[in-house]
């Protein structure tokens, strides 16, 4: 179970690096050490078993220490996205409950102006220059014990982790985790990927986000293995850390790879020590793949996942794959396809919702019977995706259904023209959402980055360029160049600001052309 997750590793592995962040290195008896004596102090600041502990913070050592301290002592981690403003940190902490909040001063400052809002957070810790904030403690005073905290006996239906999701569609969904669900999705990762204990993984993710904790920290721990940490991802960092720890497998979003490969000098570095490269969120253009692959010598696995089921398709992690692809469930769940009327389709290549069900499945969401009894229906996690399954089995990632365009002509999924978008050399970034047509229902609409020193390059001359890929109806409509998109916390394009963007632009906006706030 995850409370002695730490404990077994550092037993088998002591000398092992479990962590290393700006430089410095944590071993497996380093880290454990420091986890307990956290779990102590906490438990003597008065956390009980299904207490909530929030934190606000970046990647660093001490978000670490409070999942674990937090599995130990059988409180429930409520890792806060660093990416949510005022607003939604007020919803989150209030929502969950939390009895603590630990952070840091510089993402504090978004707290301090709504501490009188929060209604049950009884203390408040800093990792460092607390005194700038009143009633505020020191995070080293949590680890000042030496004694070690009694066990908790932790139920694998106890929740362990909330995870709040990025609320593009209103409010924050709040996923409840139990011990049980993130424990066997650490071994289903174990299995897939073949995690031994010389590996090495790279964190690009922040870690308040499950990806880049319950995939990549937990089952590398588990296996006694090294994980290299990022304070945040910026491509030539990325690319630097790469060469210097040189890791073995990563896991990343199609926006970050698209920024690796576009990285100024990115042929310079040293990077062909990686053997496995997950992408998920998306479905990555195949042209950004081809880059990656000529750069890094290995292919990127696409497969799919959410925070409420963690990773549940892959192509193979080692063998043949198909481009563009999510692959096939992975062992220990299932994926089906359900039309509108919630029947099973059996027919290849007939688009409908995946449902998916399995191990690592969420329990459900915090406070929100309503919305867990409409999402989990018979066992099956009903997702909102759109995909179909070709006649090998494999799945193919067409659209969110709320973002699939409606054209009389057929289906068009945002994904394809998006990935026809990006063979042309010209284009760094696009989007592409669906407009309303009089004649035609939807059409496609396109919003496109293009590189530097391709100024030159015109709508027109990309439009035609998507024709000669793709049939005539699924070519944009209209292409707005802009200098940059809106993205959501996890990194994907947020299509609903797009949309908001095109409705203001048909609704007589006074701007020429629309102006796309970035969220970089």
């Amino acid at each position: 179970m995850l409370d002695s997750l730490l404990d077994d590793a550092s037993a088998k592995f002591p000398k092992n690096v479990a962590l290393i962040f700006e430089g410095k290195r944590f071993s497996y008896v380093e880290l454990c050490s420091l986890t307990r004596r956290l779990a102590t102090g906490l438990v003597e600041g008065g956390v009980r078993p299904g207490d909530r502990v929030a934190f606000l913070l970046p990647n660093c050592l001490q978000i670490v220490l409070c999942y674990y301290a937090c599995f130990k002592i059988g409180a429930i981690a409520v890792p806060l996205n660093i990416r949510f403003q005022a607003e939604l940190l007020k919803y989150a902490i209030n929502h969950s409950g939390a009895r603590i909040l630990i952070s840091e001063p510089g993402l504090f400052s978004r707290i301090e102006n709504i501490r009188p809002s929060l209604r049950e957070v009884e203390q408040y810790y800093l990792t460092s220059r607390h005194t700038e904030f009143e009633g505020v403690r020191p995070f080293d005073e949590l680890l000042g014990s030496t004694s070690d905290s009694k066990p908790q006996a932790v139920n694998e239906r106890s929740p362990a982790a909330i995870y709040y999701t990025s609320g593009t569609t209103g409010v924050p969904k709040a996923v409840i985790h139990s011990h049980g669900s993130l424990a066997r999705a650490t071994q289903l990762q174990i299995d897939q990927i073949l995690i031994s204990p010389t590996d090495i993984t790279l964190i690009l993710f922040p870690v308040c986000y499950l990806i880049g904790f319950g995939s990549q920290i937990l089952p590398f721990h588990r296996c006694g293995a090294t994980c290299v940490l990022l304070p945040q991802f910026e491509p030539a960092a990325a690319l630097t850390a790469i060469e210097t720890y040189q890791p073995t497998k990563t896991y990343g979003f199609p926006r970050l790879y698209n920024d690796l490969v576009n990285c100024p000098d990115a042929g310079a570095y040293n990077v062909k020590s990686l053997n496995f490269c997950f992408s998920a969120g998306e479905a990555i253009a195949p042209a950004v793949q081809e880059r990656f692959r000529q750069l890094f010598g290995v292919q990127i696995t696409e497969g799919c996942g959410m925070t409420e089921l963690q990773i549940y398709s892959m192509n193979p992690p080692y063998g043949d794959k198909k481009i563009g692809s999510i692959g096939k469930p992975i062992a220990g769940m299932e994926l089906s396809l359900i039309d509108d009327t919630g029947r099973s389709i059996s027919t290849a290549r007939q688009v409908g919702e995946m449902i998916v069900r399995g191990g690592s499945m969420a329990s459900g969401y915090w406070r929100d019977v309503e919305l867990t009894n409409q999402t989990i229906r018979d066992g099956w996690f009903h997702t909102g995706d759109l995909a179909y399954r070709d006649e090998q089995g494999v799945y193919w990632f067409v659209s969110r259904k709320s973002e699939i365009i409606k054209n009389e002509a057929g289906l068009v999924s945002p994904i394809e023209v998006e990935g026809a978008l990006y063979e042309h050399p010209a284009v760094l970034e696009a989007g592409v959402i669906g407009v309303p047509d009089r004649f035609s229902g939807e059409v496609p609409e396109a919003y496109v980055v293009l590189k530097k020193d391709s100024a030159s390059v015109t709508e027109s001359e990309l439009i035609n360029f998507v024709r000669t890929r793709l049939p005539g109806y699924k070519a944009p409509s209209r292409i707005v160049l802009t200098e940059n998109l809106p993205h959501g916390p996890t990194g994907k394009i947020d299509r609903k600001s797009l949309r908001e963007e095109a409705a203001g632009a048909r609704a007589g906006s006074s701007r020429d052309q629309p102006k796309i706030s970035s969220s970089r």
